[in-house]
């Protein structure tokens, strides 16, 4: 009797010690004080941590925004060849055809600056000219020919290569924009972290046109919605660590 006794004041002891240890049903805890995950509410994090991560939100609200066109071009004369008597072809300036679909041409015109470049990675842009648009094929292509003339002094482009040409069309009616810096691109659809409460939410989202600064978001948001703009990426791998690969994607 005298050995038993120990032996369960000792359980007993261990028993009340567990009392009261019971997991966060809402998420996961991965820090005291600086970092909680609830599920479906999203992330919450303390001053301290958002000041380190340079946490920063914005306001989602509608803006005109331009869009850039990208097309593959490809030269048809060179600029060796003499200039035709009508003056359409120029000595020392080479001509690219590039097919664009017709409702990207919207707001395109003759004369207006475009940059090209070479397929290579080292690639440098150069700035070249719309020649003439041709919208022949609008009917049975549903697009239209964008011809280029390119100037090229030095003869370096000959008949048949292929150049990438980057059009930048202006803006139409005011669209609901997020910062580029806002937008994740996960394996399951493009998202962004909204302010939900005292939490940030990843939240999917449907985007549309965008510029180097903006990008267009059709469906997700509203005006007046708070959004993350600086520090996105960073949330993403704390809430994947917190969900242990949770959520369904991985960030790009």
């Amino acid at each position: 009797m005298s050995i038993l006794r120990p032996i369960i004041a000792l359980g007993l002891v261990l028993l009340l010690s567990s009392c009261g240890r019971t997991s966060a049903p809402q998420g996961h805890r991965h820090s005291e004080s600086e970092e909680i995950y609830h599920a479906g509410k999203g992330l919450q994090l303390s001053k301290a941590l958002k000041d380190r991560l340079g946490i920063e939100m914005t306001e989602v609200e509608e803006r005109t925004i331009g869009t850039t066109v990208t097309a593959t071009a490809q030269v048809y004369r060179g600029a060796a060849e003499p200039g035709s008597r009508d003056g359409t072809y120029r000595t020392g300036f080479a001509y690219a055809s590039a097919t664009v679909p017709i409702d990207e041409i919207q707001g395109l015109k003759d004369g207006q600056a475009v940059t090209i470049r070479s397929h290579a990675a080292s690639a440098v842009p150069q700035e070249a000219r719309i020649h003439r648009l041709d919208d022949a094929l609008r009917k049975t292509m549903g697009s239209a020919e964008v011809l280029l003339a390119i100037p090229d002094a030095e003869k370096r482009l000959t008949v048949g290569s292929f150049l990438m040409a980057e059009f930048s069309r202006p803006g139409g009616a005011a669209v609901i924009v997020v910062p580029r810096s806002a937008l994740l691109r996960p394996v399951g659809g493009p998202c962004v972290y909204v302010q939900n409460s005292q939490n940030l939410l990843r939240t999917a989202v449907k985007t549309g046109t965008g510029d180097a600064q903006w990008v267009e978001i059709r469906d997700g948001l509203l005006p007046g919605d708070v959004v993350v703009s600086r520090g996105a990426h960073e949330l993403w791998l704390i809430e994947l660590r917190a969900t242990q690969g949770g959520g369904g994607c991985g960030c790009q």
